[in-house]
């Protein structure tokens, strides 16, 4: 059986890129049994938004009931908070997008601020949209 990855896919590469990503894909691997890869759609347009957003496409809807889900949203949300150390992206709200394999959002996960809390919002009502490609 063929492991499909979990996607790292930033709303826009411009402000997440491949390389700010690859620290937690590396740690995503390291402390779970499956495979990470960044991904996006090459960008169009101005690409400008006032959140920080981050998609993690999930393998399969049974990820959820896993160990590894409750590791995964950690590290994810420990990740975006250190962006908020970085110049230009102090102030800038973050968002964390869990969709499952047919590109449905799951969960949202917001961080306001450094030091604040992470709210989660269940969004399993959404609409699909189209498996970004990897880039690798």
């Amino acid at each position: 059986m063929v492991q499909i990855p979990i996607l790292l896919e930033p709303g826009n590469p411009y402000d997440i890129t491949r390389e700010d990503l690859e620290p937690l894909r590396a740690d995503i691997e390291g402390a779970t049994r499956l495979n990470a890869k960044v991904a996006y759609f090459p960008p169009t347009g101005a690409g400008v938004t006032l959140d920080e957003v981050l998609n993690i496409w999930l393998p399969g809807a049974e990820f959820v009931r896993d160990e590894g889900y409750s590791i995964l949203i950690g590290m994810a949300v420990e990740y975006m908070r250190r962006r908020f150390k970085r110049r230009r992206e102090e102030k800038r709200r973050k968002v964390i997008t869990i969709r499952d394999e047919q590109g449905r959002e799951i969960e949202q996960v917001t961080i306001e601020e450094l030091d604040g809390p992470a709210e989660k919002e269940d969004r399993s009502d959404s609409d699909g949209r189209p498996r970004p490609p990897t880039q690798d």
